[in-house]
C-alpha cells in the first residue's frame, strides 16, 4: 500500500518491555502530561498569556475598581495562570507522543532504554480520525511566532471577558462561592480551553524532537483546593471513542513511576483488521538483540501477520520492519 501525504508516519520510542506490552495488548499508553520529563511542561502557554496581560492592564485607564468581581477574578486568573498549570480547574490532560524522526539517536537515547529498545511507526490518518472524538493530535509549536498568535488571541479573549463582567450592573461584590461559579463559568471555559492547548507549545530546546502529540482532556473529582472547582468525572471522552470502530479508550488506571504515581488510560487497537494497518512500520533499536525473524513470530503469534512455515517465508501486510542503521553502541 503506498503511503499519501494524509497519511504519514509517526513514531512512537519505548523500551523492549512496552513494545512488548502494546503488540501483546494492541493498545497505547494516554498518560497524564504532567508527568513528563519536561519540569516546565506545560507552563509555557499559561505564564505567556498571564505576562501579555501584566502588559496590557497599564494601559487601561478604565480598569475595573480594585475590589470588584471584574477585578478579583482578573486577578484569580492571572494567578492561576502564573501558577502551577494543573491547578487551574479539576482537568487533567493525558496524551502520548510520537516523532516525525524516525531512526534517531537523541529519541533512542531518551525514550527507548538507551538504544535497546523499539520504535513503532503508526499511522497518522489514524490518529487524525480520535479528533472526531475529543482527542487532540498535533504537532508541538516549538516558535515564538505560533506562540504569540495563540497569546495574542487569549489575551484578547480574557480582556473581553473581564470588560464584560465589569458591565454588569448587578454584579454581586462579594459573591458567595456558588454565585461566583455561576457568573464567572465563561472565565472557568477559558482556563479550561487554555489547559486543553498547553501541551502543544514547549520551549525550542525540544523541537529537534519533531513531537506530535495525541491528547484529550478529563474532568475529575478529588482535586483538593476551593470546592467552587469540584467537578463530576467526566467519562465523554471514553463514552464516543467506544462508539469508534478503530479504537476504544480504557477506564482511569495507575502505574508507580519516577518514586510517584501516575495515572493514564489505555487506548485499544484490537479492532478486526485495524492493527495490521494502524502500525506501519517496526525499527529495532541499535542495541537490541531482537531478531527480526522472532519479531515476525511475535507478531503472528499476537495476530498481526501470517507466516508461511513451508517455505520459511513472512507476510506481514502493510508491516515494514528494519533493524536502525545506526552504529551506536
Amino acid at each position: 500500500m503506498r503511503q499519501s501525504q494524509q497519511d504519514q508516519i509517526v513514531y512512537h520510542y519505548c523500551s523492549l518491555a512496552a513494545f512488548k506490552n502494546i503488540i501483546e495488548n494492541k493498545c497505547l499508553w494516554i498518560c497524564d502530561v504532567q508527568k513528563s520529563n519536561d519540569r516546565a511542561e506545560c507552563d509555557v502557554l499559561p505564564e505567556a498569556i498571564a505576562a501579555a496581560l501584566d502588559r496590557r492592564r497599564p494601559s487601561r485607564p478604565d480598569w475595573p475598581p480594585a475590589g470588584t468581581l471584574a477585578d478579583r477574578e482578573y486577578h484569580r486568573i492571572c494567578e492561576l495562570l502564573h501558577g502551577s498549570s494543573q491547578s487551574f480547574i479539576p482537568r487533567r490532560v493525558y496524551s502520548i507522543s510520537f516523532s516525525r524522526r524516525p531512526d534517531q539517536l537523541s529519541q533512542w537515547r531518551g525514550y527507548a532504554d538507551n538504544a535497546a529498545g523499539m520504535c513503532i511507526g503508526f499511522s497518522s490518518a489514524y490518529l487524525q480520525q480520535l479528533e472526531a472524538y475529543g482527542f487532540t493530535f498535533q504537532p508541538i509549536c516549538y516558535t515564538q511566532a505560533q506562540l504569540d498568535d495563540i497569546v495574542s488571541h487569549y489575551a484578547d479573549t480574557i480582556t473581553a471577558y473581564i470588560d464584560r463582567l465589569a458591565a454588569m450592573p448587578d454584579a454581586p461584590q462579594a459573591p458567595t462561592s456558588q454565585e461566583h461559579l455561576e457568573i464567572c463559568r465563561e472565565g472557568t471555559d477559558i482556563l479550561a480551553d487554555i489547559q486543553s492547548r498547553a501541551p502543544l507549545f514547549k520551549k525550542e530546546d525540544f523541537s529537534e524532537e519533531n513531537e506530535y502529540r495525541l491528547c484529550f482532556s478529563a474532568k475529575h473529582q478529588a482535586f483538593a483546593g476551593d470546592p467552587v472547582w469540584m467537578s463530576t468525572i467526566d467519562l465523554a471522552p471514553q463514552l464516543q471513542v467506544n462508539h469508534s470502530n478503530l479504537f476504544s479508550l480504557g477506564p482511569l488506571q495507575f502505574r508507580t513511576a519516577a518514586a510517584g504515581l501516575q495515572s493514564y488510560h489505555e487506548l485499544r487497537f484490537d479492532a478486526p483488521g485495524v492493527c495490521d494497518h494502524f502500525i506501519r512500520e517496526i525499527i529495532i533499536g541499535p542495541k537490541s538483540l531482537v531478531e527480526i525473524d522472532d519479531l515476525y513470530l511475535f507478531l503472528h503469534s499476537c495476530g498481526f501477520c501470517a507466516v508461511d512455515y513451508e517455505d520459511t517465508s513472512f507476510a506481514t501486510l502493510d508491516i515494514h520492519i528494519r533493524k536502525s542503521e545506526l552504529t551506536y553502541r
